[in-house]
């Protein structure tokens, strides 16, 4: 794992460059810490920063802006000259030129090194660590995205072309106009396999293939990607990942996403995020759909993102945690729609903390976003914003639905049970002990506690499960790289807990009693990535096992699957093993006593 050598001012906000940076980079090559400090000390960073910000007012060697981190109108965004350092009194945020670049430009922390260093004339000098690189591996990956961003100007230019006719006609019958479809680089796939015959002669068969551009059956390559309506999806450095595909006609499936590849996972990306940071908000809008977010962003809501045919999870919430100080929901009024709010609700308690505020809307029956726009106008959807419900009043409601006219002692037990299941999912802390009142005085529940069964999902019971469980002297030793990976795979699909049966034969390898707890929690508990998240966090390895689950992702869905039985495979065979040499053992003690 690659370590950037960074200067004082720098060095608690970077380390470990993103998956992408690092490829972009040599990974045998580091920046070192001098030129980092005199890049710092030659910046003049108010200058810097005026290119981005207006500065309103002077004070003594301080100069204020109103925040481009958060929403204010009184300046509280101040950056002092001589120390040559930002901080806003608002909310929080400082740090030098580099950080500023960093969150600012959304840039890895070796593209920003390498725009400041430009922007004050200088080359970054790269030193040679001592370890090996892979630029084949750096040059399939870079390769990818340029191969990706070939097939998305094909498909922009097929669109405007005589055979992309029938796709401007639906997008005409969607109102959506030139500049929306040319921001989004709105495209057409045109029929047979016109995509491989263009890109074929450039890039190898099976880098295309590797992409989610190309399929095969039968020993036959296909354009995955036929007369659709196509829509890159771009990461959030607008680099193009993947596309989704919608069928004009009644071709099913309706819509249609690139297989997931190295480049692209959808549980970690939101379509439309790059796009919605242009704005330069601190508000986010999560809805369901492509056409939401490209006609809220017509009519003139620029933030709007949406989830790529999956639900809201733990992933995304860290994505828009990073991004925003306060997120929408917006939801379809209908059974779906209050699934995936809930859903959604479970992933937002998991991460929840003071900094963040969550709101859920949802829309008249019958109605999306993109419907409600265009027969309503933008202001009708803006009223909807307007009435959203804070987490904690969706709680309420969602317990309202299922508690009932009249309760019966057993229903207020069953109710006292499911709030006790949602007030679980939250941190320790004040936000839960007050909700956890509010929810007691609403619903007239003596009882609600929230004892050590409900906190730790790992000492969670069911009854029947025979189960291995920790004693009070069992000390869970911390996870390495082969815990850490297993546990990844869980928080990818918990569901792969479910079949275990493990309880047969504890582990002997302490690094991964962590693990096996995990799968208990999920058996017993039932298997949701925010489920899996809570215990990370309760155990404190939530950001080392994000990580792995991140890069993880870039395997295809069956390679993760097989990679998973193979570990758990590996484990099997150790205990046997070691249960062999154990029988051994006793039997020559026996003989020898």
């Amino acid at each position: 794992m690659q370590i950037w050598l960074l200067s004082a001012n720098t060095c608690a906000h970077y380390y470990n460059p993103e998956p992408e940076a690092a490829r972009r980079l040599p990974m045998a090559k580091r920046i070192p810490k001098p030129f980092i400090d005199e890049l710092a000390a030659r910046t003049d960073l108010l200058a810097l920063l005026s290119t981005r910000i207006n500065f309103t007012r002077k004070s003594g060697s301080n100069h204020w802006a109103c925040c481009p981190f958060h929403q204010e109108k009184t300046p509280s965004f101040s950056v002092n000259t001589q120390k040559g350092f930002y901080h806003c009194f608002g909310c929080g945020v400082s740090g030098d030129a580099i950080r500023f670049l960093m969150d600012y430009d959304n840039l890895p922390f070796p593209e920003a090194v390498e725009r400041l260093a430009e922007y004050n004339g200088l080359d970054v000098p790269y030193e040679d660590d001592g370890r090996q690189s892979d630029p084949q591996e750096k040059d399939r990956y870079d390769l990818g995205l340029e191969c990706l961003a070939d097939a998305a100007a094909y498909f922009h230019e097929a669109f405007y072309s005589d055979s992309g006719k029938a796709a401007r006609d639906y997008l005409r019958q969607r109102n959506l106009k030139k500049a929306t479809v040319d921001t989004f680089q709105l495209g057409y796939a045109p029929p047979g396999n016109a995509l491989l015959a263009h890109l074929g002669s450039k890039y190898p068969l099976q880098l295309l293939q590797d992409v989610g551009l190309v399929g095969v059956k039968d020993d036959h390559h296909y354009d995955w990607f036929r007369e659709r309506v196509i829509f890159p999806i771009h990461n959030s450095k607008g680099k193009i990942i993947a596309f989704g595909a919608r069928a004009m006609g009644d071709a099913q499936p309706k819509y249609l996403n690139s297989p997931e590849t190295t480049w692209f996972n959808k549980r970690f990306e939101l379509y439309g995020l790059y796009q919605a940071m242009q704005a330069r908000e601190r508000t986010l809008l999560v809805t369901e759909g492509y056409m939401d977010v490209i006609k809220l962003w017509q009519h003139g809501v620029t933030n709007a993102v949406a989830a790529l045919g999956t639900a809201i999870g733990d992933s995304h919430i860290s994505q828009l945690k990073k991004r925003a100080d306060k997120t929408y929901f917006s939801f379809d009024g209908d059974t779906a729609g209050q699934k995936a709010a809930r859903k959604a609700l479970e992933a937002v308690f998991a991460q929840h903390d003071k900094q963040h505020e969550w709101r859920f809307m949802f829309m008249p029956v019958g109605e999306d976003p993109d419907s409600l726009v265009e027969r309503s106008g933008v202001q009708a959807f803006r009223q909807l914003m307007d009435a959203s419900l804070p987490a904690s009043t969706y709680l309420m409601q969602v317990l309202d639905d299922g508690a009932g006219v009249q309760r019966s002692a057993e229903a207020q037990a069953e109710l006292a049970s499911e709030a006790q299941r949602w007030l679980s999912l939250l941190p320790a802390g004040d936000y839960r002990e007050i909700l956890r009142d509010q929810v007691k005085k609403r619903f007239d529940l003596p009882v609600l506690t929230l004892g050590s069964a409900v906190n730790n999902p790992a000492h969670s019971t069911q009854r029947g499960a025979s189960a291995y469980r920790p004693t009070r002297e069992t000390v869970i030793t911390k996870p390495k790289d082969k815990g850490i990976r297993l546990m990844a795979h869980l928080l990818l699909q918990p569901q792969n807990a479910l079949p275990l049966r493990r309880w047969e034969y504890p582990p002997q390898d302490g690094e991964l009693q962590l693990f096996w707890l995990l799968c208990y929690a999920l058996q017993s508990d039932g298997a949701s990535e925010a489920r899996v998240a809570t215990f990370l966090r309760t155990h404190g390895v939530y950001d080392s096992v994000a990580s792995a689950a991140q890069l993880l992702g870039r395997l295809s869905g069956e390679q993760q699957r097989d990679e998973f039985a193979a570990m758990l495979a590996s484990i099997r065979d150790n205990h046997v093993r070691q249960q062999t040499r154990l029988e051994k053992f006793t039997a020559a003690h026996i003989k020898q006593g």
